[in-house]
């Protein structure tokens, strides 16, 4: 096996980075918008599995205000190391390296939890949303959010769009994992116990701008997973071709469709 470039890491960590950032920018403002709508507030105790870089983390702890409590979990200690470093003036944040599944956090402790591109990468999800329910307590409420990979569109259309979703679903479905699982967000928040359950959708779509390098920018980090070569290639392929689409103003780029879906932990439990 080629050994990587010494700077490998420093350069996959900026790639993720920059990424993460534009995901922010292209989906965080209806983020926001909802958390707002469901009532996030100052002194509120809120809990955000798969926090990444933490720039939601940032934007909720000022919405809680010192008076309030962020306890912001992910299982990468890189990221978590960006988010320390973003969240470093707001003391009443806390970073915990815990696998979503099973926090350690005591349950019923909070008001609300927020789960953003979490669930796509769990063999099963429904774990990751019944420790949201027990986390919070009666009453509390759950934003989560996750995408339809295979939703992304170009206009014209690019044939390696289609080569990327059939070679992202497979490497989903041989992890166990869904990356369409936003379309099935409305029937895992009841199932798991969580009532009131509503969802709504968005898409953001482009002809210019950093957004739309989202998508070849995430499937790129993928390509360490690929371990046969003409696989790997074939991936670089795919990355080029849509980011030579992305870089064209004459091409529309729709990013994948976000799922939100919101509910409430009943307050007789």
């Amino acid at each position: 096996m080629r050994k990587p470039p010494d700077n490998y890491m420093m350069l996959r960590d900026a790639v993720g980075e920059r990424r993460l950032r534009l995901v922010d920018r292209a989906y965080g403002g209806a983020s926001r918008r909802v958390l707002r709508r469901i009532g996030l507030d100052e002194g509120q105790r809120v809990v955000e599995l798969g926090c990444g870089a933490g720039h939601m983390t940032c934007w909720l702890a000022d919405q809680v205000g010192a008076s309030g409590r962020v306890v912001a979990v992910d299982i990468s200690r890189e990221q978590l190391e960006h988010a320390r470093r973003r969240c470093a003036e707001r003391p009443w944040v806390d970073l915990v390296a815990a696998d979503a599944r099973d926090t350690g956090l005591a349950q019923g402790s909070f008001d609300v939890a927020f789960v953003r591109l979490l669930l796509m990468h769990l063999p099963e999800p429904e774990r990751a949303l019944e420790h949201c329910f027990e986390l919070l307590r009666p009453g509390g409420v759950l934003l989560c959010e996750e995408l339809v990979v295979s939703s992304s569109f170009c206009y014209p259309a690019q044939e390696a769009q289609g080569d990327l979703h059939r070679m992202a679903s497979a490497m989903a479905a041989a992890r166990g994992c869904d990356f369409d699982v936003g379309r099935r967000l409305h029937e895992l928040l009841p199932a798991v116990g969580f009532a009131e359950v509503q969802a709504g959708a968005h898409q953001p779509t482009a002809s210019t701008g950093e957004s739309k390098h989202i998508e070849s920018l995430s499937f790129s980090e993928t390509l360490r997973l690929i371990s046969d070569p003409s696989e790997a290639e074939r991936a670089r392929a795919i990355c080029s071709a849509l980011t030579t689409a992305a870089n064209d103003s004459q091409v529309v780029y729709g990013q994948s469709r976000m799922v939100q879906a919101w509910g409430r932990r009943p307050a007789s439990n």
